[in-house]
């Protein structure tokens, strides 16, 4: 690896870990406001917001391991 792609390999990391925060907050508000309209559009008010909730915040922090892992190679 040459001088020059190194010196802006950290930015490109930098820019995966900077995405980390966003991440842990817009999953999970995803599944919140999609389990809300399935529960109004079913009726199975609260659980379809609980689940998909659960699940937004699974998927965020599988992508932040997902993205700590690429960054510690």
């Amino acid at each position: 690896m040459d001088k020059d792609n190194r010196d802006y390999k950290w930015m490109a990391y930098a820019g995966m870990a900077s995405t980390v925060g966003a991440l842990l907050v817009a999953a999970p508000a995803i599944g919140f406001f999609f389990g809300s309209w399935l529960d109004r559009k079913l009726g199975s008010d609260p659980w379809g917001m609980i689940v998909f909730a659960l699940m937004g915040v699974a998927a965020g922090f599988l992508e932040v391991f997902r993205i700590v892992s690429r960054i510690s190679r």
